[in-house]
């Protein structure tokens, strides 16, 4: 996964926390964010049961998201602030410079881990002068 890609990819879902004509359950959707590398962030809204909590917090833990809680909508401002920071937070710009001659192609590998979401990437360049 590239986190500094400008396709960093996310879900943020505002929900009562009823479930009335979802075709999907909890685990397939956590399987399916988690298998294209996608964070779910939940927000809670209004009155929640401590079933539909507990859903909301799963999927969002389950992915590397958050889950945020609201009673009403008059703080959805801050949650909206808190979002964009920890969707920002972990950018990584990487610069390498290598001693080697011209003409070798040596291979760069970087890892991320972030929660429970993982990746890597191996580039191949070639060193100019």
């Amino acid at each position: 996964m590239n986190f500094a890609s400008k396709d960093r990819r996310a879900v943020i879902v505002i929900t009562d926390g009823k479930n009335n004509s979802s075709d999907i359950g909890r685990d397939p959707l956590i399987a399916y964010a988690l298998l294209n590398n996608v964070p779910l962030f939940t927000v809670g809204l209004g009155d929640l049961t401590d079933a539909s909590v507990e859903d909301l917090k799963l999927m969002a833990n389950g992915t590397g998201g958050h889950y945020y809680e609201s009673a009403s909508s008059d703080n959805l401002r801050t949650i909206y602030q808190q979002l964009a920071d920890v969707l920002f937070q972990d950018s990584y710009i990487l610069t390498y410079a290598s001693g080697l001659g011209l003409g070798d192609t040596p291979n760069l590998t970087i890892g991320v881990t972030w929660g429970l979401l993982s990746g890597n990437n191996t580039k191949q360049f070639t060193a100019c002068p």
